[in-house]
């Protein structure tokens, strides 16, 4: 498996990798969420200041079209088909392992994998500790999982609303008419959840450079 051939970095995870690419970059506000989205005189209003030439989503098109009250109904009917699974993460104190990850598929259990996230660095756990990751579908408290294990060193859980993308009937014929339709808006969309696409980290980050080269192109 690939999974046992590479290291995230030692400082700052695979999150390195992000800041690393956005590094020259000075002009990036976070922590500001998306509250509407209209357009006036050809021009991109967000969140009722500014104004943009171009929109790049990366947010998950539920939430998307919450902040675009100009959709046509065919395409909320679509983005609301679209079906996902949430996920619980809860980070553990365990023994060392010399697995990366292992699959539990049993019912009884709320969790489905525990990922040994400690060895996915190199050399990086104190001696005789490890840790790992207990991943459950939905909304599930982190006690539960740890006790499933017979651990009670629980150091921190969070819950992902949006997490994996569920292939339902009907998504390939949604999917078409969403992307006509944004496509013909100049809404660009990248990433996993923007796409509702089941990409990989380095699928997303692919996508995104396509995205910046489309765009460089119509601009020339």
């Amino acid at each position: 498996m690939p999974h046992s051939t590479y290291y995230y970095p030692r400082n700052g995870g695979i999150y390195k990798l992000i800041q690393t690419i956005a590094g020259p970059l000075t002009n990036i506000w976070t922590s500001y969420p998306l509250e509407s989205l209209e357009r006036i005189n050809g021009k991109w209003i967000v969140n009722g200041e500014g104004e943009y030439d171009r929109i790049i989503s990366t947010i998950p098109l539920k939430i998307l079209a919450k902040a675009c009250s100009f959709l046509p109904s065919r395409v909320n009917r679509a983005i609301d088909e679209l079906k996902c699974s949430s996920l619980t993460t809860t980070l553990l104190d365990v023994p060392p392992s010399n697995l990366s990850w292992v699959y539990y598929p049993e019912r009884a259990k709320s969790f489905h994998r525990l990922v040994h996230i400690g060895n996915f660095a190199n050399n990086n756990s104190p001696a005789g500790r490890g840790s790992a990751i207990a991943e459950g579908t939905g909304k599930i408290a982190p006690l539960i999982q740890a006790n499933e294990f017979g651990l009670q060193d629980v150091i921190t859980s969070n819950y992902t609303e949006y997490a994996y993308i569920i292939f339902n009937k009907g998504y390939s014929r949604n999917i078409k008419i969403i992307n006509e339709y944004f496509n013909s808006e100049q809404i660009y969309r990248v990433g996993r959840f923007a796409e509702w696409k089941y990409y990989n980290m380095d699928i997303c980050i692919a996508s995104a450079f396509r995205c910046v080269e489309e765009i460089i192109e119509i601009m020339q």
